[in-house]
C-alpha cells in the first residue's frame, strides 16, 4: 500500500470494520477491438433488462433474507434500478 487515506462515514449496516483496503484493478472497459454496438437503442434496452433483472433477483433474495441483509439487498436492488445508471450505461 503506497497511500494512506482515512474514510469516515455512515456504513450500510451496524457495526465497524477496520482494514487495509486494496483497490486491485482499474474498472473494467470493453476490449479496445470491440465495435460499438450497431443499435444503442437496442444495447441500451438490453442494459435495463440486465439491470432489472438484477433488481429483482435482489429483492428475490431479500424477501429470505434476516432484517439487517434484507435492507442492503433491497438498497441494492435500488441502486440497480438508478436513472443515473442507465443514463450513464447510455453514454
Amino acid at each position: 500500500m503506497t497511500a494512506t487515506e482515512t474514510r469516515q462515514g455512515i456504513g450500510v449496516s451496524p457495526g465497524s470494520a477496520y482494514g487495509p483496503v486494496v483497490q486491485v484493478s482499474p474498472p473494467v472497459r470493453p476490449p479496445a477491438d470491440e465495435p460499438p454496438a450497431q443499435d444503442r437503442e437496442a444495447a441500451l434496452t438490453d442494459v435495463k433488462a440486465a439491470f432489472e433483472s438484477v433488481a429483482v433477483a435482489l429483492e428475490g433474495k431479500a424477501r429470505h433474507a434476516d432484517d439487517t441483509a434484507q435492507q442492503i439487498l433491497k438498497a441494492t436492488a435500488l441502486i440497480a434500478r438508478d436513472k443515473g445508471l442507465v443514463k450513464a450505461a447510455g453514454k
